[in-house]
């Protein structure tokens, strides 16, 4: 009574007693069932109504809701068609907050196959049914109606295509499925069987095992990064694994992290998991419970080790079109919005950044203004071709395409040379670590370094872990650089 899903209902109710007031002539007990309702009413939600006046200066709370919740614009049929399928495979069985999907996917489509022999079978039942069963079955119909009008009008305000919003809407939806499917008698109860055996099974099957807690271990395995840093005094992270490759919008990041349990904390503190790119833009955040909420830090037991899993969809598009992707990692109080100081080998660290992969808008523009393009490219170790290049003040920036995969991340150098002697160096990575290049893909180099007209400029790549140099069949694998003066 204090949702407006239950108050659409009243018009509906209001409606059917008046038909059955009518047909049975019985007008004292619709004013009795009228007087009861309001009664109830007022007794149950009357003071919530009061309050929302008192608080908000309205009657339903809605605009503060919304103010809370955040509003949305711009919603359409189109809009509707996108979020169709997350509304109905809620409605059918999506647990937790939105994130504990039922597999194998069979199982939705199965009530699709069961919502559409449903309305066949309704179809033909009404066709042979007298007045008054029709009628009854018309009030279901408009209840469903009415509901399902009321849950569009609140979704165009803000996200909120759950199914658990229709489940007001139940007592006109089950009737009208089973009489569908009750008329084809054959599908019957062979339907009742399969959705009592799936009601036992799913519990255990999907439920039960999302709040499991997270699996310990006593060595570390062979396959994960060591680490040591740790997080106040109360956990370490001794180890992860990432899978370092390249990704864009819309792609999952899987992680799996292995912590050590130092001591329990004084309140129980939030695991916070960001992947942002190399100018700290967030482009998707992750903030939960550790254990999925089965181990909460003020009950941590010392000397316990355990590893968790978590898939990170990348959501946003980043600011800019390359760069590599960090795992940015923090526990953090919720209410206070206090963080644990995070340590390694006793040194403060002003944030935990773990290197995550690369990140690529697909198909982005590049910006060629200025750029002199040679008709004849110069190539290092028959990987990547210098194609361009162009001098803007006391920058230059250089043009290269990739013409086979790296194995390794690889750095360009930029030398200054004067009198056979290095005046300045302007060495840089490109925006995409080396790795995640594709043949064919052209990326720019920025270098800041300054000129002379005596100057000579040459350059090349070099791995920064062994200081060996792509081939270029010149003196130090350097090529000396004349086109852009």
């Amino acid at each position: 009574l204090s949702k407006l899903s239950g108050l659409v209902l009243v018009p509906i109710v209001a409606l059917t007693a008046i038909y059955i007031a009518y047909r049975d002539q019985n007008w004292r007990g619709l004013f009795v069932l009228g007087g009861l309702m309001a009664s109830f009413w007022l007794l149950i939600a009357g003071w919530w109504y009061a309050r929302n006046l008192m608080l908000y200066d309205e009657l339903f709370g809605t605009e503060m809701m919304l103010n809370v919740f955040g509003r949305r614009s711009g919603y359409n049929f189109q809009t509707f068609l996108d979020e169709l399928q997350g509304l109905h495979w809620s409605y059918w069985g999506v647990f937790g907050w939105f994130n504990l999907l039922i597999n194998p996917v069979w199982f939705y489509h199965f009530f699709d196959m069961l919502l559409v022999t449903s309305l066949v079978g309704l179809i033909l039942f009404i066709r042979q049914q007298k007045r008054e069963t029709t009628v009854q079955l018309g009030i279901l119909i408009l209840l469903f109606g009415v509901g399902f009008a009321a849950f569009l009008q609140w979704t165009a305000q803000t996200s909120a295509s759950q199914g658990r919003l229709l489940f007001p809407f139940n007592a006109a939806i089950v009737p009208l499925i089973a009489f569908g499917l009750f008329f084809l008698r054959r599908f019957w109860q062979g339907v009742s069987i399969i959705m009592l055996i799936m009601a036992s099974v799913i519990p255990f099957s999907v439920i039960r095992p999302a709040y499991n807690p997270p699996p310990s271990f006593d060595v570390l395995p062979t396959h994960a990064a060591d680490s040591s840093i740790q997080f106040g005094d109360a956990v370490a992270l001794i180890g992860y694994e990432l899978p370092l490759k390249r990704v864009s919008v819309g792609d999952w990041v899987d992680v799996t992290l292995y912590w050590q349990i130092l001591k329990p904390t004084d309140r129980d503190y939030s695991l916070s998991l960001a992947l942002i790119t190399s100018d700290q833009q967030v482009i998707s955040k992750l903030d939960t419970l550790p254990g999925g909420g089965v181990l909460r830090t003020s009950l941590w037991e010392p000397g316990m080790r355990y590893q968790e899993n978590y898939s990170i969809q990348i959501e946003q598009k980043p600011n800019v079109n390359t760069s590599p992707l960090f795992l940015q990692i923090s526990y953090f109080d919720f209410f206070s919005n206090e963080y644990l100081q995070a340590y390694t080998n006793g040194n403060p660290l002003p944030a935990v950044l773990l290197n995550a992969g690369g990140i690529v808008v697909e198909n982005h523009p590049l910006d060629l203004t200025g750029i002199t393009i040679f008709h004849t490219p110069i190539s290092f170790g028959e990987t990547v071709l210098l194609q361009g290049c162009a001098w803007e003040s006391d920058q230059l920036r250089l043009l290269w395409e990739s013409t086979s995969t790296f194995s390794t991340d690889y750095r360009v150098f930029v030398q200054i040379w004067e009198d056979s002697t290095i005046i300045a160096q302007g060495d840089a990575p490109p925006d995409l670590p080396t790795r995640y290049w594709l043949p064919g893909e052209r990326y720019i180099t920025t270098h800041q370094v300054t000129t002379s007209p005596t100057s000579e400029v040459r350059i090349g790549w070099y791995d920064p872990i062994s200081g060996v140099r792509l081939n270029t069949n010149r003196p130090d694998n350097a090529y000396m650089l004349t086109r852009c003066h």
